[in-house]
Parts: C-alpha cells; structure tokens; sequence
C-alpha cells in the first residue's frame, strides 16, 4: 500500500509462497525508508517477529508518525 505495488510476484501459487519463504524483505524508496521497519515486521518469515496484533502494530505506526513529526518540526525551528 506504501508503495502501490505488490511486496511480491509470482507466476503461481507455489511460486509466491516460495517467495514468501525465501526471499529478502522488499525494501521501501529512499522516501519512505524510515517505515522499513515496521514493513519488515509486517512481513517476518518468523511469525514470533512479527506484530503480535493489530493493537502493537498501531502502536509501532503511531511511534513511526511521532518520530517523522518530531523531526519535521525540529527541520522548521
């Protein structure tokens, strides 16, 4: 959604949860690099790192927008 495409691509099925499995993490534009983290979360291989439930995942997003605020008025004063 952050990026307007898919985090992967597959011919098949089986190809996608491969995908899934094995292959790196996509990595977000230089824009947006300061969500990769909770992109990375999000899609963990290992579902013990991921978020736990939607209610820690807000938490991580509310945390992400709190620190981009930050340093958007610190870039103004």
């Amino acid at each position: 959604m952050l990026t307007g495409q898919r985090p992967f691509e597959a011919d098949s099925v089986s190809g996608l949860i491969a995908l899934h499995v094995s292959a790196p993490r996509p990595k977000l534009p230089e824009a947006l690099a300061e969500f990769q983290p909770l992109l990375d979360r999000m899609l963990a291989v290992d579902p013990r790192a991921r978020y736990k439930n939607a209610q820690e995942l807000l938490e991580g997003i509310d945390q992400a927008w709190t620190h981009q605020a930050l340093r958007t008025l610190k870039q103004t004063s």
